[in-house]
């Protein structure tokens, strides 16, 4: 059964193609391919732009029921800021400000919050790892961290603390190396 499309006009090119009514809701579907291929930011062809893939996978976890990732955002209400999610090169903007390098992972500061220039910055890759919702973490004294910080701390394993805490050690005595340490 054939599909019925709606006709759209690409802004860049002013040529009109059909387009499936459910692709509407994505980003580059109001423009052709060759025209959004061909966009230039900063002297990249948008989609080799290394912040590319960044933008795409954020906006897809969060508004594309179809990605893997949706029920862990999309789902939850985590959703894009209309500027990052309609303008690539605003997102890329905001990420040179932000201090964007090579190797650093975006971050949403309150993960119950959406991906806004509020609320994200850049992170290395090990504490993006230390932010995320499933986390558990544990309080000695004013000292809160996850298990592998406290490991990390302490110079013992995560898996050394997790068997200490299942024989029943409590929280300060499991995440010390030896008795008196990292606290």
């Amino acid at each position: 059964m054939p599909r019925t499309r709606v006709q759209i006009q690409c802004p860049k090119c002013k040529e009109y193609r059909g387009v499936l009514p459910y692709n509407l809701k994505r980003m580059d579907s109001l423009m052709c391919n060759p025209c959004a291929i061909s966009i230039k930011v900063d002297g990249y062809n948008k989609t080799q732009h290394p912040l590319y893939e960044v933008w795409r996978s954020m906006n897809r976890r969060c508004h594309d029921a179809k990605n893997g990732q949706y029920k862990r955002y999309g789902a939850r209400g985590i959703a894009v800021c209309v500027e990052w999610r309609r303008n690539f090169e605003s997102f890329v903007k905001w990420a040179k400000e932000a201090g964007y390098e090579k190797g650093l992972q975006i971050d949403r500061i309150d993960n119950d919050g959406g991906y806004s220039p509020e609320n994200c910055r850049f992170v290395s890759p090990l504490k993006n790892a230390n932010n995320r919702g499933n986390n558990i973490v544990y309080s000695v004294g004013k000292n809160t961290k996850t298990l592998s910080e406290w490991a990390r701390e302490c110079g013992v394993t995560p898996t050394a603390i997790r068997f200490r805490l299942q024989k029943g050690h409590p929280v300060e005595k499991a995440v010390m190396a030896k008795r008196g340490e990292c606290v």
